[in-house]
């Protein structure tokens, strides 16, 4: 079994009775930022870890690091390609929200991408430009008096196959409308059922 977490001390802290205390120890860990954290987890044998950062970042890694800094609330100048997703507290929650994160910012990245690849640059390499959808799918989007939210939710899983599940958390403005959301979603469906195959 390999650790997750190694910490460097010159001494420990001690029990009246000489033993460490563990209490201590993880009030210390409990206190570092996730970004330091992540300095000191384990690295997994298929990880590569580069002792320098490279001087240019690519522009997906860019993306990504900007990302994963608004995600986990830390500064993008900790945040180093080689660092894991998990490491700064990265979850199937939290990919989910890095995804959403970066369709608004027309990027695309798979929820299975985000959590199989942990590190910031096997995700960057695995990040692409979002499919625009046409500009007359929103006229008449539109002019069905669907907003642009509402597109955005019935556009985002389009793909050949039309099959595709959705799995995504929102924030929901505070009069948000759930008999609308509902009725679009079932009228979303019942067109989507009575769809004739190409």
């Amino acid at each position: 079994m390999t650790p997750r977490l190694l910490l460097p001390f010159w001494s420990f802290p001690l029990l009246p009775s000489g033993k460490i205390n563990r209490k201590i120890l993880k009030e210390l860990v409990e206190d570092l930022e996730p970004g330091t954290l992540a300095r000191y987890t384990s690295v997994q044998e298929d990880t590569i870890v580069e002792k320098e950062e490279p001087q240019e970042l690519t522009e997906t890694e860019k993306v990504m690091k900007t990302a994963w800094a608004e995600l986990f609330d830390v500064d993008e100048a900790s945040i180093r390609t080689s660092d894991r997703f998990y490491d700064y507290g990265g979850d199937s929650i939290a990919a989910i929200n890095l995804v959403s994160m970066l369709r608004h910012l027309n990027w695309s990245l798979s929820v299975n991408d985000a959590v199989s690849y942990p590190s910031l640059r096997e995700q960057a390499t695995r990040l692409k430009p979002a499919k625009k959808i046409a500009s007359s799918v929103h006229n008449r989007l539109r002019k069905a008096g669907i907003t642009e939210d509402d597109i955005e939710f019935l556009t985002q899983g389009h793909t050949v196959e039309q099959s595709w599940q959705l799995m995504t958390v929102r924030q929901v403005p505070a009069g948000f409308d759930l008999v609308r959301w509902k009725a679009l979603t079932a009228k979303f469906r019942s067109c989507s059922d009575n769809r004739v195959p190409e």
